[in-house]
This record gives C-alpha cells, structure tokens and sequence, in this order.
C-alpha cells in the first residue's frame, strides 16, 4: 500500500521517499538528554548529517549492496548513519553493544562488512580500523549569509582557529 504525503500530494513508496520529505522540515526529530543537557537536532540536520555520512561511505569506497557494521549503544548518530546508508544503498548490520569483539569480528566476517562503526561502550582497541560514533560530525546549520557569521562573531568574541572558517564557508 502506498502512503501519500498530504503536504505535496505525493506517493511514497520507500524509506527514501519519506527522506526526501523530512529531510526539508525544520522542527525537532531528535531530542535527547546525555545527562547534562537536552540536545535537538531538527529534520533537516538529519538529513544533512545522513548525506554527509553517505559521502563518507562513498569516499571509503563502500558501495551499494555493501555491508557495515554499527556495534554500538544507541545514540542519536546511529539514526543519521542509518539514513546514511539508505542513501547509498548499504546494508547497515546492527549489533548489541554488549556482544564480544570475537562475535562482533565473526559476523563481519560473515556478511564481509567493509568497515565496523562503533560507540563509547566499544573499546577503541576492540576492532581494527573502526569508524567511531563519536567522531561523527553533524553539520553546522546552514547560515544564510557572511553578515550572519560576522554577527555571532561579535556576539560570541573571538571564535577558536579554524570555527569561523566553517561559519563562513
């Protein structure tokens, strides 16, 4: 059975489908606490952190029909990396964080993952070569001109080397 999109009139067959939509809104889709503070990540973050990733894969030469492993806790990454590899037609295989390195290693062998994406809960030294959550960049919100940089510049002070190169560019 086909969905329509109510706002545009338009069929939705696949998970892509209703990417195209969300990923053009900008309310909240993601909202966490990591114990300190409650974080938002609105639907177009995702979708631009889902592309981002997608080139990620691209650039690693994993290509569709390819698989990597995601072996980690559940955090808000996860869900942009997952779009991510719809994008690109890669088949994401999820595992427990609290498996063993041995059975994580012995599946991607199985279903030969082209790389092992891990979270916090993972020791660095579990897996050779891992993608890590927690480098993971979500992209800055676009901001629609230099003067809107050059404003939070001075409404901030002076940024670290490097932040007001990604404002700006």
């Amino acid at each position: 059975m086909t969905q329509t999109n109510v706002h545009q009139n338009i069929p939705r067959e696949t998970l892509l489908d209703f990417f195209a939509d969300f990923s053009t809104l900008s309310g909240d889709f993601l909202v966490w606490d990591d114990g300190y503070r409650t974080h938002h990540r609105t639907y177009a973050e995702v979708g631009r952190a889902a592309r981002t990733f997608a080139a990620k894969l691209r650039a690693g030469g994993i290509t569709k029909g390819q698989k990597i492993v995601f072996w980690s806790e559940n955090r808000p990454e996860w869900i942009a990396a997952l779009w991510g590899c719809l994008l690109e037609g890669v088949i994401a295989v999820p595992i427990d964080f609290r498996n063993s390195a041995d059975f994580v290693k012995r599946v991607a062998g199985i279903v030969e993952a082209r790389a092992i994406l891990t979270g916090d809960s993972v020791p660095e030294s579990a897996v050779e070569s891992p993608w890590r959550f927690a480098d993971f960049e979500w992209p800055l919100k676009e901001l629609a001109s230099v003067s809107q940089a050059s404003r939070l510049r001075r409404q901030v002070g002076d940024l670290p080397h490097g932040v007001s190169d990604r404002l700006e560019g």
